[in-house]
């Protein structure tokens, strides 16, 4: 019987917030927003903390490793409003949020190969005489 209730719970507030499309992507961009909020603060925080002078060591390691998360927080805010211009303007389009994703995907492999060093690694041995 508990179960039967929980279940009903869960139906029910699924239905409130994911009740259509819109209201679904209207929450996952407030999500992406407040996460790109955060990240950039904490971001540009420690950059200016770097520049500044203070904490020198512990500041410098903190902008190397908060980087890819900045830079995953900005894509992740750039699907979820096109995803949300999608569902505004041409819901019969919403196919193209996976070759959004696709494309986003492979512009933040590049960024952080590019970040890590990775991508001259790479092209140093393409391009061996």
């Amino acid at each position: 019987m508990d179960k039967i209730k929980v279940n009903n719970i869960f139906a029910k507030i699924r239905s409130t917030v994911f009740g259509t499309p819109l209201a679904s992507a209207r929450l996952r961009l407030n999500i992406a927003k407040n996460i790109f909020i955060f990240t950039a603060f904490l971001y540009f925080f420690s950059v200016l903390m770097t520049v500044g002078g203070f904490f020198l060591g512990v500041t410098s390691v903190l902008v190397f490793f908060l980087y890819p998360i900045f830079v995953f927080s900005f894509l992740a805010l750039v699907y979820g409003l096109i995803v949300y211009t999608l569902t505004v303007y041409a819901e019969s389009y919403l196919s193209l949020r996976y070759g959004v994703f696709a494309l986003l995907l492979v512009i933040f492999i590049v960024i952080i190969a590019l970040h890590l060093g990775a991508y001259s690694f790479i092209l140093s041995f393409l391009w061996k005489n």
